[in-house]
């Protein structure tokens, strides 16, 4: 099974070539080549999403937009149809009102943030899991944090019903040094394994600043004893896919199911 988060960068004409109009088709053949069963994908805007939508009818898309009216950019989760049957899903806003679309706490910048949360079936092996897909504050220290502990208390209570095989995708704004990092292993909250541990750079800025530390991660509470951890990162002629690498974890399913950590 891969599992793949993915900022594709929102469509800017101020990046020239490297605007999402010119790097799709680009991303599209890639998706094509590796064909992950989970993708979790930061900065998608509804036009970004019908191209994508029509150039990758293999997949379903999870998720709506941020603002009012579920307009705007989006956090979705895209599942491959041929192994992947997606059995609910739902978003939530990070703030002290989730449930209320367009919410976001103060200290944070001005876009609100989400997190898409989805249930869905291996179809091979019939195994259950929970997917959940986010994007953190780029500006707010305080915001991000507030932000993952919601998301990390709402993975809790999710499993507090039914103990399920859990991947948390996401662009998380913040590098390991940073106190946050702390939460993913935090007993009060769902602490859970960072499969991307010792990635060195998953931020390029299209190889204009390459940021030494990483910003994307993929965590689960599952038990993996092997994976393998891959970054697509320039495409066949030599531009970056994005101004984020996307990280792929890769990983057999036994079949009697996926053990838990936690």
């Amino acid at each position: 099974m891969k599992i793949v988060t993915f900022n594709i960068k929102i469509q800017d004409a101020r990046d020239q070539e490297n605007q999402f109009y010119v790097r799709y088709p680009s991303i599209v053949r890639k998706i094509r080549e590796e064909t992950p069963d989970i993708i979790g994908v930061q900065e998608m805007n509804e036009t970004m999403e019908m191209l994508l939508r029509a150039a990758l009818p293999e997949y379903d898309f999870l998720g709506a937009g941020r603002e009012a009216g579920l307009k705007g950019e989006r956090t979705s989760i895209l599942c491959r149809r041929e192994t992947i049957t997606p059995y609910g899903y739902r978003m939530f806003w990070l703030s002290d009102t989730p449930d209320v679309i367009g919410s976001r706490y103060g200290e944070q910048g001005h876009w609100p943030r989400i997190c898409v949360a989805a249930s869905i079936r291996h179809n091979q092996t019939g195994a259950l899991m929970r997917i959940y897909n986010t994007h953190l504050d780029h500006k707010s220290d305080t915001a991000r944090t507030k932000g993952l502990q919601l998301i990390l208390k709402t993975i809790a209570q999710d499993q507090a019903g039914e103990r399920l095989p859990v991947f948390l995708t996401g662009d998380m704004n913040f590098m390991p040094d940073k106190e946050q990092y702390k939460l993913f292993s935090d007993p009060s909250l769902y602490p859970m394994r960072v499969l991307t541990e010792g990635l060195k750079s998953t931020c390029n800025h299209f190889n204009i600043k390459v940021w030494d530390e990483p910003i994307d991660y993929i965590l689960t509470n599952a038990a993996l004893p092997d994976f393998k951890i891959s970054q697509w990162h320039n495409n066949e002629k030599g531009m970056p896919y994005s101004d984020h690498d996307a990280i792929c974890a890769e990983f057999e399913i036994p079949g009697e199911g996926l053990t838990l950590e936690t």
